[in-house]
């Protein structure tokens, strides 16, 4: 009966371990097609001199993360109200609201 329960708890132990690696790996991915998006934005902006909301609304319809979509889609839906507020402002909401409070250290680097 002890062996039985002291292989369960290993085995939990184990499927948590597993289950947080799954995450981090995850967020690594994102964290990969985030930079890539933000290449992708650099390159459109200096060599093909496209508008900003032009280029994020192609981002945010192109990218296959779904947190780059979201960034991309938020900032897209935040450029409505540039002259109201500032554009680093509405950066760091899109940082904020896409990448949520799981994405703390990230969002505060990217805003």
């Amino acid at each position: 009966m002890k062996l039985c329960g002291a292989l369960l708890i290993l085995l939990s132990s184990l499927a948590a371990a597993l289950s947080l690696l799954g995450e981090e790996r995850k967020k690594q991915r994102s964290l990969a097609a985030l930079r890539q998006g933000l290449l992708t934005l650099r390159g459109a902006i200096a060599e093909r001199q496209t508008p900003l909301p032009e280029a994020f609304r192609t981002l945010a319809g192109e990218a296959e993360d779904k947190t780059v979509r979201a960034f991309f889609t938020v900032l897209t839906r935040n450029m409505e109200s540039l002259g109201e507020r500032s554009f680093s402002a509405l950066w760091h909401d899109a940082a904020a609201e896409s990448l949520g409070p799981r994405g703390g250290e990230t969002a505060e680097r990217l805003a």
